[in-house]
């Protein structure tokens, strides 16, 4: 990752260091799905959590696929 850009390659980092340090720390797991809105007891609803979180979103036109991606999806015309 640089400049705040997460890639497929941050994304995996991310999870490998997530699942190695969750079995230490079990209130990690709560405090992620917090954050993704998936705890049932904190859940907000879409459009209260895209508020929240809408500054760290980014639309699909803007999106730039990377010279070394070998990723078919995001050139596929959008809907």
């Amino acid at each position: 990752m640089s400049k705040g850009v997460v890639d497929q390659w941050g994304l995996v980092a991310i999870a490998l260091s997530v699942v190695r340090n969750g079995i230490a720390n079990l209130y990690m797991w709560v405090e992620l799905a917090k954050c993704a809105n998936l705890h049932p007891d904190y859940r907000l609803s879409l459009p209260q959590w895209l508020e929240k979180v809408g500054r760290f979103l980014e639309g699909g036109q803007s999106f730039k696929l990377e010279d070394y991606s070998a990723d078919k999806y995001p050139l596929l015309p959008s809907l």
